[in-house]
Formats: C-alpha cells, structure tokens, sequence
C-alpha cells in the first residue's frame, strides 16, 4: 500500500482503537478497516463484530460491507445474528464463471445503446447493471475483462444512420425584420409555465410540511427564503456577484429574504480571511443577509438523517477507492 494509503490506515486504527500492524494487513482488509472508521456503527459491540469477521476475510468487498453496516444500523442494541447478518450482505454467496459471463454479456448488452451514442468505450455504463444482476460479485476482479468486452461490442456494433435533413432554401424576398416589442413582466406562469402543476414543488409538499412551511416562512416574516452559499476558500469572483444578484434579488422583489450561508464542508481548513472578505464583498455590492449560518452548524443533523435513510433501505454509503471511481467514470 502506498505511504498516503498506509497513513490512512494507521488513522482509522487509531479512530477504532485497534493495533496497527500494516504489515501484517492485506490491502483490501486495509480499506475495508478505513471505510469503517468513516461509518462507525453506534452500538460499540458491532463495532467489534464486524472488524472481527473483516479481519477473518468474511467480508471480503465493500458492497458487502455496506450493507452489513446498513443491516446493523437496523439492530440498535440488540446483538447481531450470524445467520441474519450472512444474508444481510450475501456471505457465502459465490457466482459460477458461467453466471458471471452471462451477467457480463447482458451488461455490455443494457449499456450498448448508449455507448454507441458516445462512441466511446466507457466501462462504467456497464458496471452497474453489472452489479444490480450480481451484487455481491467483486468487480474490481472483473473490470479488466469487462473492459475488453465492452471495447469489442462498440467495435463490432453497427455505425448508427444519421438522417439527412433537407436544407432549408434562403428566402428570396427581403423580409423585414420584427419591431422590437415592449419588454413583459416575467411571472411565475411564464418562468414555471411549462412544467405541469403537479411537479412543480409547492405541488409535491404534503399537506404537513406545507402547513410547517408555512408556520416557519411566517415566524422570520418572509414570504420565501433563498440562499448565497459560497466556500470559504477562496475570494468571490464574478459569478458569486451574479449569484448574489439572483439569490438576494429575487427574494428582495418577492418580500422574502436570503441566507449568507458558508459552505465549509472541511471546516478545519477554512480560513477566517476568506470568510470576512466574503463578508465584506457582500455588503459592498449592497446585500444585507437575513443571517449567517454554516454547513457545519448542521453536520450532525445531517448525519442523523443519513444514518435514517440508510437504515430503511432508502440510501446506502458508497466508499470507493480511486481505482474503482475512476473504472464507474
């Protein structure tokens, strides 16, 4: 493993109290003991579960991992089961070369129409059907000979007919141009006009969070709320002033007001001088916040939320290495 991916490891060993023995370690046990560091389960005994069987090579890939993690989420405090957990993520499940041929064929053969359409090999398009027939195959094995399939079926697929349009013949009249007609007032028909009722996102809230919307917009006297929400990394630049211009002009002309929210996704990194310059350069182009708040005021709750969905099987954590990322792009 490489010196940054090995500092990555004795981290993670330090966050889960473990001994650090990286030598010792197989890589792939490695990063699966890294991305547990990043999801640790709330109840500490399956903490110590699942770094048992990882450890014994029984949760060998990460697919199989999340969803022991997601399956333990669902526990609270009661122990876990062997049996349940196995099924939870598919231990002992093993595919035959012959199964694994098949799926591979019928992924190259789902995500064809669209590599035609790029004319490009692009192996992730294949990847995820691949993984929704065999979920708990190990594709990292198999990317190289997917790879390859994928090469030959764009190779060997048919050239795609463009349809020849007519050109059109040029007038030989002089026409002339239209008179510029007066400047309309744009509505909310016209911007929202195309997009039928029931999509449209006022239309989609139930009558609860409607009637809570409501209640909140009410209770700091806006009509409705934008937000500004730039990282404070760096100086503002032209787009943060169109931005402004949008955000904080919109909900000037609708009686609403606007959030100075600070995108510090990493805010141990963040720097003070951007954040008062942001600030600063805020006012100067003449906007006033309705107030300051920051995307680590709400790390926890969105944590909490996360840690919720996941738990009804409604999202899932995706941890890939470099290499993988960059197999799906």
């Amino acid at each position: 493993m490489a010196k940054k991916g090995k500092n990555k490891y004795l981290k993670a060993c330090e966050v889960l109290s473990i001994p650090h023995e990286p030598e010792a370690v197989p890589e792939a046990v490695q990063n699966l003991v890294i991305n547990i560091s990043r999801s640790i389960p709330a109840n500490p005994a399956h903490t110590e579960y699942i770094l048992r069987r990882v450890f014994a090579g029984e949760v060998p890939t990460q697919p199989q991992l999340t969803a022991g993690l997601a399956h333990m989420a669902t526990l609270g405090d009661a122990p876990v089961d062997d049996a349940a957990f196995d099924v939870s993520c598919g231990i002992g499940v093993e595919y035959t070369e012959e199964e694994i041929k098949e799926a591979m064929v019928a992924a190259v053969d789902a995500a064809l129409p669209r590599l035609i359409q790029l004319g490009k090999p692009i192996v992730g398009l294949a990847l995820k059907p691949l993984k929704e027939r065999l979920p708990w195959l190990n594709i990292k094995a198999h990317t190289s000979a997917l790879s390859k399939m994928v090469e030959e079926a764009l190779a060997n697929a048919p050239t795609p007919e463009v349809e020849e349009v007519p050109a059109t013949p040029l007038p030989t009249d002089k026409v002339s141009p239209p008179a510029p007609s007066a400047p309309e007032e744009v509505t909310d028909e016209m911007v929202f006009g195309a997009i039928p009722a029931e999509n449209r996102y006022t239309s989609m809230q139930t009558p609860e969070n409607a009637a809570a919307h409501k209640a909140f917009l009410e209770s700091v006297g806006a009509t409705i709320l934008t937000r500004f929400p730039p990282e404070p990394n760096g100086y503002l630049h032209l787009g943060h002033a169109k931005s402004c211009f949008l955000n904080f002009g919109y909900a000037a002309q609708r009686g609403g007001k606007t959030y100075l929210r600070f995108d510090d996704t990493n805010p141990e990194k963040e720097s003070h001088e951007y954040i008062n310059s942001i600030k600063k350069d805020v006012a100067w182009l003449g906007h006033t916040p309705f107030t300051v708040t920051h995307t680590s005021d709400y790390f926890q709750q969105l944590y909490d939320i996360a840690c919720d969905l996941v738990s009804r099987g409604l999202a899932y954590v995706d941890d890939q290495n470099k290499e993988d990322m960059s197999s799906y792009r």
